[in-house]
C-alpha cells in the first residue's frame, strides 16, 4: 500500500499558559498543504530479526528514532502484527515546523489499520496518535483546524479555507529545537498575560472579523522573534516575502521554515539561493 503524507503550516501560534509539567498550552490554526512524502508498506515475505524494516530516500539526512517505527510498535503491542517492509521517501524538510514526522506516523497508523483489517475507528486512531506526539492528532482529521492544549486538542469543525491564495514556502536548511526556543523567550509570563487578555483572537480570525489583509497586524507566531535572534535568516526571508507582495508571512510552528501567502493570481518571480528549499503551491 502506498500513501502520501502531507505537511501543514501554522497560521499564528500563541502561548496561553505554562503547565505543571513544564510544557506550555498553545493555540494555533493548522492548515494542510500539498507538500507530500511517499510512504509504502508491504507485508514482508522473508523472516527477519526485526518485525519492521524501514528504508529511506530523499531528504533523510536527519531521520532518527523514526515515528513510523514507533507507530508500528504501538499497534504491534496490541495486535501482534505480521512483519512489514517500509519505504519512506522524504520531500517534506525535517525540522522545518511542517509536521512531516507526525504526518508520516499517522499515515502509518492508517495504512496498517487498512492493510491488516484492524477495524480501528477514528477515536481509536486518535488515542494512538496522542501517544506518538502532540502534532499527530491533527493528521487524523487532516483538515483546517483550531488547535489548543499541547497541540493535541483538535477542533476540525471550522469553516476555513484559503482557496483564493497560494503559498510560497522557504526553508533555510537550518534547525532549531523547540526546547532551545522556549529556553530563550524573553518575558514569557508577560507574553502569556497579553495573549490571555485577547483570548478571542482566533475566533475573530475564523469568523472573518479579521480579514487576511489585516493578519499582518494581528496574527503572530510567539516563537518567531526568539528564533530570528538565533537564526537571522528567518527574518530576512520573511522580509523578502513581504517585498515580493505577500499578504501575510510567518514562520511555521517552531521553525525554521517561513511561508508567504499570495493572491492566487499573483505572478511570483524570484531567485532563491540553492541552499534553500522552496515550495510553491495553490491552497485548495
Amino acid at each position: 500500500m502506498i500513501c502520501f503524507p502531507n505537511a501543514k503550516i501554522n497560521i499564528g501560534l500563541r502561548l496561553m499558559s505554562k503547565r505543571k509539567d513544564g510544557f506550555h498550552n498553545i493555540e494555533s490554526i493548522f492548515f494542510p498543504i500539498n507538500l507530500f512524502d511517499v510512504l509504502e508498506v508491504l507485508k514482508s515475505k522473508n523472516s527477519q530479526s526485526k518485525k519492521i524494516k524501514i528504508s529511506y530516500s530523499g531528504n533523510n539526512q536527519l531521520i532518527s528514532n523514526d515515528l513510523c517505527v514507533k507507530a508500528y510498535n504501538l499497534l504491534d503491542s496490541d495486535f501482534d502484527l505480521p512483519p512489514v517492509q517500509v519505504f519512506l521517501h522524504k520531500n517534506i524538510p525535517i525540522g522545518a515546523g511542517l509536521g512531516g514526522g507526525s504526518s508520516n506516523a499517522v499515515s502509518m497508523l492508517k495504512i496498517l489499520n487498512h492493510l491488516f483489517k484492524l477495524d480501528l475507528n477514528q477515536n481509536q486512531l486518535l488515542n494512538y496518535s496522542v501517544k506518538l506526539g502532540s502534532d499527530c492528532p491533527f493528521f487524523v482529521f487532516n483538515k483546517p483546524s483550531f488547535i489548543s492544549g499541547l497541540g493535541n486538542i483538535v477542533n476540525s469543525r471550522i469553516d476555513f479555507n484559503l482557496k483564493a491564495y497560494k503559498i510560497l514556502l522557504i526553508f533555510p536548511s537550518k534547525f532549531l529545537s523547540t526546547s532551545q526556543i522556549f529556553k530563550n523567550i524573553n518575558e514569557k509570563n508577560k507574553l502569556i498575560e497579553e495573549n490571555r487578555k485577547n483570548a478571542d483572537l482566533f475566533c475573530k480570525v475564523l469568523s472573518n472579523r479579521f480579514s487576511i489583509n489585516s493578519w499582518k497586524d494581528h496574527l503572530k507566531n510567539d516563537l518567531e522573534k526568539t528564533s530570528c535572534k538565533i537564526i537571522p535568516e528567518i527574518k530576512n526571508i520573511k522580509e523578502k516575502l513581504y517585498q515580493m507582495g505577500a499578504i501575510y508571512a510567518s514562520m511555521s510552528g517552531s521553525g525554521t521554515s517561513v511561508y508567504g501567502l499570495f493572491s492566487k493570481n499573483k505572478i511570483i518571480t524570484t531567485n532563491w539561493s540553492k541552499k534553500y528549499f522552496s515550495f510553491l503551491s495553490h491552497l485548495d
